[in-house]
C-alpha cells in the first residue's frame, strides 16, 4: 500500500467531476425521487413536444445534481502551513480540517473521510443508508481509542421528507437539535455509549429541496474534548458560495400567474387560475405528467371532473419557491375519490421563468393518487 500516493489522491479529488457548472442563467428547479438513495440521474435538456405547448417552453436541468452541488473540476487542497489547517473544496461547499488527519475521498459516492490513527478497514456494508449515522464506511471496528472518525458527504431524501425548519419543534428526530452550519439550518444529534462519542449533523443545501450535507464523526476517548473542537471546528468553518437569499414575499403571486399563464396551454393545467389559493373546476381530458414526474403526454380514456387549486409558498431555509398544483375528483362507478399533486420549485434568482422547473431527469414532484382513466 504506498500512503503517499493514497493520500495525494485523496487530497486532489473532488466528489464527482462531472457535474455541470452552477452558473446556468435560469435556475427554475424541481427536487425528483432519487433511484436510490445515492443514485443520481445526469441532467438533461428535454423539449416538451405536448399539444398547446407554448414553442418556447424548454425542459432545463438546473439546479444541483438531486444530491450535490455542481462541480465543474476536481479540487486541490489549499496548503495551509501557518495555521495546520488544509482547506477542502467541493461544488459550492468548502471546509477546513486539520492537516495531520488523514483523508480518503469517494470511500462511498460522493463521501469524504477523515480520521486519526490507523489507516481505516475496507468498507463495511453500510445500514441503513451509505452516509447515514448507521454508516461506518472505511473506519476501523471497534474505533482505536484515542482516534476519530468523520465521513463528509450528501444523500437524497424522498420528497415526502419534510425540510429542515427550525419552526417545527415537533419534527426533530429523538435526542435532535436545530442548529445553524454555514449560514444554513441544520440538526444535530449527540449521541455517548461508553468511551466512544458520535455526533451527527444533517444541513440543508441552498437551492436544493431534497438532499442534505450528512456530517457524522465518531470519537474514541483518551483525548475526546481535543478531538470533539476539532471536529466542531470543521463545522463551523462551513461555507456555501452561493449562500441563500431573502425571498421577497410581496412577488409570490406574480410569480405564481407568470408561471401559471405560461403553463395554461398545457395538458392538465388549464383548470388553474393565475391566481393563488382560489379553487376552480374543470374537466380533465388530457395530462403532461406520468407517475415518475416525467413529461408523458397523453389523452384520458375518459373525462375526469377535477377541482383545481394552486399555491405559492416561500421556503426561507433553501431560498426557493414552492409552486403547487392539485387536482381532486370525486368518487363515481368506475373510480374511487382521490387527489394528484404536482410540486415545482422556483428559484428567485432566474432571470426569467421561460422554462419549465426540471431538476435532475426532468422531474417535478409527484404526490399522491394516478390520474384516474390515464393509460
Amino acid at each position: 500500500m504506498n500512503l503517499e500516493q493514497d493520500l495525494s489522491e485523496a487530497l486532489h479529488g473532488a466528489f464527482d467531476p462531472a457535474r455541470p457548472s452552477p452558473d446556468l442563467r435560469v435556475r427554475i428547479v424541481a427536487a425528483t425521487r432519487p433511484e436510490s438513495s445515492i443514485s443520481r440521474r445526469a441532467p438533461r435538456r428535454l423539449l416538451m413536444a405536448a399539444s398547446g405547448l407554448a414553442a418556447a417552453l424548454v425542459v432545463v436541468a438546473l439546479v444541483g445534481n438531486s444530491v450535490r452541488p455542481p462541480v465543474a473540476a476536481p479540487q486541490t487542497p489549499s496548503p495551509a502551513p501557518t495555521n495546520s489547517m488544509t482547506h477542502y473544496a467541493v461544488g459550492r461547499l468548502s471546509f477546513d480540517y486539520p492537516n495531520m488527519w488523514k483523508s480518503r475521498v469517494n470511500v462511498l459516492p460522493w463521501v469524504l473521510a477523515l480520521w486519526t490513527g490507523s489507516d481505516p478497514a475496507d468498507c463495511l456494508t453500510p445500514t441503513p443508508e451509505p452516509t447515514g449515522p448507521g454508516s461506518h464506511c472505511g473506519r476501523q471496528t471497534p474505533l482505536v481509542p484515542g482516534t476519530l472518525y468523520v465521513t463528509v458527504g450528501d444523500y437524497a431524501t424522498q420528497p415526502t421528507e419534510p425540510l429542515i425548519d427550525p419552526t417545527q419543534a415537533s419534527a426533530l428526530p429523538p435526542g435532535g437539535r436545530y442548529v445553524t452550519v454555514g449560514g444554513q439550518p441544520a440538526v444535530l444529534i449527540t449521541q455517548t455509549t461508553g468511551t466512544e462519542e458520535t455526533l451527527d449533523w444533517t444541513i440543508a443545501q441552498p437551492k436544493e429541496p431534497h438532499t442534505r450535507v450528512q456530517v457524522h464523526a465518531e470519537i474514541a476517548a483518551p483525548g475526546s474534548d481535543k478531538m470533539k473542537a476539532e471536529v466542531d471546528a470543521l463545522v463551523a468553518s462551513f461555507r456555501f458560495s452561493s449562500p441563500v437569499k431573502p425571498l421577497d414575499l410581496s412577488q409570490a403571486n406574480a410569480i405564481a400567474g407568470q408561471w401559471i399563464t405560461m403553463a395554461s396551454s398545457t395538458a392538465g393545467f388549464g383548470c388553474f387560475t393565475a391566481s393563488p389559493g382560489v379553487r376552480t373546476t374543470g374537466v380533465l381530458t388530457e395530462y403532461m405528467w406520468g407517475l415518475d414526474g416525467l413529461p408523458r403526454p397523453h389523452a384520458l380514456s375518459k373525462p375526469l371532473p377535477v377541482s383545481c387549486l394552486m399555491t405559492i409558498e416561500a421556503v426561507p431555509s433553501i431560498g426557493l419557491w414552492k409552486l403547487t398544483f392539485t387536482q381532486s375528483w370525486s368518487a363515481d362507478a368506475d373510480r374511487t375519490a382521490g387527489s394528484s399533486t404536482l410540486v415545482f420549485w422556483l428559484d428567485p434568482d432566474a432571470s426569467d421563468l421561460d422554462g419549465w422547473s426540471n431538476g435532475v431527469g426532468g422531474a417535478p414532484d409527484v404526490l399522491g393518487d394516478p390520474i384516474p382513466y390515464s393509460n
